[in-house]
């Protein structure tokens, strides 16, 4: 089965998102959009003003069109200020670091900007001193020049994360496709990504082009739900570790946001223990967005949902084409599966950095790289990611079969499965495990060796943390290359799961 678009929509390019941001933040006016570190009312109508400022001054320094900026500011307002001030010069901004470039063949940036302590030797005739002589009025309205984008980084799951061109017009694009097929709850909001993340990029948006003050963490979670409370947050946007830091806190401390009414995750899967423990605290539903840095979201879903299908994440939405292949490339059908591909519409197609190749073929289709099939009631069921699968014996099997046994195990927090590679060659199965209090490890590998018999050798590993890429993903490669640090505090039996 494959389901192409139509060619109605999506044919012409989306304004730039400079130009609509100008448009929201002056219909806003001086509505307060955030609070700034000093705790003082940013309105809408000054943030507007404040891109115009950092535009004045950044172009005074010699920014041009078609440079690249990195910028390394950390506080999050001025951060999301210059990005896009660098944009409305025609220029391109991005967070990653030089040496990140140079792997994915890309020049290294032409300016750097940061405050004074964050300036190196390297940097010398290329950095531009952000300072609080920037709060003040332009002194000049530079007009908006076309060619503005963002440089953005996927997750890195599968080893070097790779970079993608984000223009000032798709991401435009990308916000009217979220916008028209996911809804949130009206009201102030806290968004919990890192402000350069791609969602946490949307989202900053989203809030600011919809009118919605919003709120990023604080020094602890307890001191966010504090926040919350004061401010009168409708919804969490978040990862899923942000939601369990929340949780946690809101625990410990007996502090719950009264005006909540909605959490939404994204960046991975929360587990369904985790999001029904924060919906017992929080007395609202909690929905998991499936997508990625190439597609945005894809579908969304309730972990929760008693009639959930096992697997399923959801309806895939209607904005995309869908069909499947086997391995060797042939179509499949829906119901049997295989790799899910998805036909973009033009205007959300993004290039890569710095060839500019497109990621689509020439009918929009790019393949995800996530393997499922569709289920009888329509939605969609992820088995995995295809560069995670673990080859065992000539069997592949999903990773998330193995954290599905091992969540069984009351003594588990967290569980990540990863491909451990041993001394004969061949790959077992790897679980890092962030326990409880009072885990019994020995029980833990009975559980394993019960349910998984022994066909499925394991090892073991207990982590505080469990790693994640830079998008706050498992970081399956990074545990498969560590694994043979590990081997002293690995739990594997001489006898296979005895």
């Amino acid at each position: 089965m494959v389901q192409k678009l139509g060619c109605a929509q999506g044919d012409l390019m989306a304004r730039n998102i400079l130009t609509w941001l100008q448009d929201a933040c002056i219909e806003h006016g001086e509505r307060t959009a955030m609070m700034d570190p000093a705790g003082m009312p940013v309105s809408f109508q000054t943030f507007h003003v404040m891109i115009l400022s950092f535009a004045d001054r950044l172009e005074a320094q010699g920014v041009r069109a078609g440079d690249v900026v990195q910028v390394r500011v950390t506080d999050w307002i001025a951060n999301t200020l210059v990005r896009l001030a660098v944009m409305h010069l025609g220029a391109t901004a991005t967070h990653v670091p030089p040496e990140a470039l140079l792997a994915n063949g890309a020049p290294l940036p032409r300016w750097r900007i940061g405050t004074a302590d964050q300036a190196t030797p390297e940097d010398e005739g290329r950095y531009i001193t952000l300072d609080a002589s920037w709060i003040a009025p332009p002194r000049r309205l530079l007009p908006l020049v076309p060619g503005g984008a963002l440089i953005r980084t996927t997750s890195g799951t599968t080893g070097l994360p790779k970079l993608r061109l984000m223009t000032a017009e798709r991401q435009s694009a990308r916000l009217e496709h979220s916008m028209s097929e996911r809804g949130f709850v009206p009201g102030p909001t806290f968004i919990g990504y890192r402000p350069t993340s791609s969602p946490g990029t949307n989202h900053i948006l989203r809030m600011l082009i919809e009118g919605h003050f919003q709120m990023h963490p604080q020094a602890t979670p307890e001191r966010s739900l504090e926040e919350m409370e004061r401010h009168g947050i409708t919804k969490i946007l978040a990862p899923p570790r942000m939601i369990e830091q929340l949780v946690q806190a809101a625990e410990r401390t007996g502090l719950r946001p009264s005006a909540l009414h909605q959490i939404a995750v994204g960046g991975s899967a929360i587990s369904e223990q985790l999001a029904a423990r924060a919906e017992a605290l929080f007395g609202c539903e909690v929905w998991n967005s499936f997508g990625s840095n190439e597609t945005g979201a894809i579908s969304i879903y309730r972990p929760t949902d008693p009639t959930r299908l096992p697997g399923s994440v959801g309806r895939i939405q209607t904005q995309f084409g869908v069909r499947f292949t086997h391995e060797d490339g042939s179509p499949a059908t829906a119901e049997e599966g295989g790799e899910l591909w998805l036909q973009l519409r033009p205007d959300n197609r993004l290039a890569d950095y710095p060839s500019g190749r497109s990621l689509c073929d020439a009918e929009g289709w790019i393949a995800t790289g996530d393997v499922g099939r569709m289920l009888p009631d329509g939605t969609f069921q992820l088995l995995g990611r295809r560069s995670d699968f673990l080859n065992l014996g000539g069997n592949k099997v999903a990773p998330a079969h193995f954290e599905a046994v091992a969540r069984e195990h009351p003594g588990v927090a967290d569980v990540v499965a990863f491909r451990a590679p041993v001394a004969s060659g061949s790959d077992e199965v790897g679980l890092a495990v962030r326990p409880r209090e009072g885990f019994d490890l020995g029980a833990f590998c009975q559980h394993m060796a019960r349910r998984l018999g022994p066909d499925f050798p394991f090892h073991v590993a207990t982590l505080p943390e469990l790693p994640v890429t830079p998008a706050g993903k498992p970081d399956r490669r990074g545990l498969t290359q560590a694994f043979a640090e590990w081997q002293g505090a690995v739990a594997a039996p001489q006898e296979p799961n005895i």
